[in-house]
């Protein structure tokens, strides 16, 4: 069993109902945390309807003395059997805007932001956890059609069109997702503003963590999008855009050619060229690290050092 001390599972069942055992956590930009949670009770009688879709936390201690959350709700509580005196049970936790992936609709918008939409989507679930952190402009779309989509599926289908992504902040009974298109919107974590890198390094008694592995890889990706449109209401003017991102090796010359670009406005055009190369070189160089440093976490900065 997990150090209590360190672990806490706060759940509506009541203190000390479930024990913390283990955690696997997978999270990422713009993707639906994934929390995977075994605990243990002592009580064979739980009614597992209690906590399905209901809100839980993992509370874990930090060695600086702070506390990092683990917020969700349960979209699955199993039964898995029994661990000597105790009744062994697993729980999968999503944060809120999985729900909406449980629910589709046929619908028009008009005269609205993607933000806007995003925005009355959420209120239409009563949704109120979320906040914005946007230095864009977005333009207004004349009519949007959500046609047999998920709620999910719509709203990230309409944030990926415009560049816009997310990430999670988290708080005991508490997940607040972060609308953000730009470095502007990140913060470091108290106590992690800055990590020390100690090559091959094990195990030992460093009290805020390390990083003990770095490295990178890059990829052959396109260089250059090009989009075109056309307006029969100005039938002669030519609707092109495109934008590039020139690389220091020989293939970086490809191009990637839309039509329609769903454009009458250059500027507009202009914009989504510039987010279609960006969506592809998000992912020219990416480091790959291991680290013991506990408090840090997806959506926020830190220096690395050493």
């Amino acid at each position: 069993m997990a150090d209590q001390s360190q672990f806490e599972l706060i759940t509506p069942l009541g203190a000390n109902a479930l024990l913390f055992h283990t955690l696997d956590a997978s999270e990422a930009l713009s993707r639906i945390s994934e929390y995977e949670i075994a605990c243990l009770s002592e009580k064979t009688d739980l009614d597992l309807d209690a906590i399905l879709g209901k809100q839980v936390s993992l509370r874990m201690m930090l060695p600086t003395g702070g506390k990092r959350f683990f917020s969700g709700h349960v979209t699955r509580f199993a039964h898995t059997g029994t661990q000597g005196r105790f009744q062994t049970y697993h729980a999968s936790l999503r944060p809120w805007p999985w729900f909406l992936s449980r629910t589709a609709d046929c619908r028009i918008f008009q005269a609205l932001t993607v933000p806007d939409i995003v925005k009355k989507v959420f209120a239409d679930h009563g949704l109120s956890d979320f906040r914005l952190a946007l230095s864009g402009q977005y333009r207004t779309r004349d009519y949007c059609v959500q046609y047999r989509e998920t709620d999910l599926d719509f709203i990230s289908r309409l944030l990926e069109e415009e560049g816009i992504y997310y990430f999670f902040e988290h708080a005991q009974n508490k997940c607040t997702l972060v609308l953000a298109d730009a470095y502007a919107a990140h913060a470091s974590v108290a106590d992690y503003a800055s990590i020390e890198f100690v090559e091959n390094r094990q195990g030992g008694a460093d009290e805020l963590g390390f990083v003990s592995n770095w490295h990178f890889e890059r990829q052959v990706l396109p260089g250059k999008s090009m989009l075109m449109d056309y307006d029969f209401t100005k039938p002669s003017v030519r609707l092109e855009a495109s934008a590039s991102v020139p690389r220091g090796h020989d293939e970086s010359k490809h191009e990637l050619f839309d039509y329609p670009g769903e454009f009458d406005q250059a500027a507009d055009g202009q914009h989504y060229a510039q987010v279609r190369i960006d969506e592809q070189h998000a992912q020219f160089e990416l480091a790959h690290a291991q680290t013991s440093a506990r408090g840090l976490a997806v959506g926020h900065l830190f220096k690395l050092t050493g």
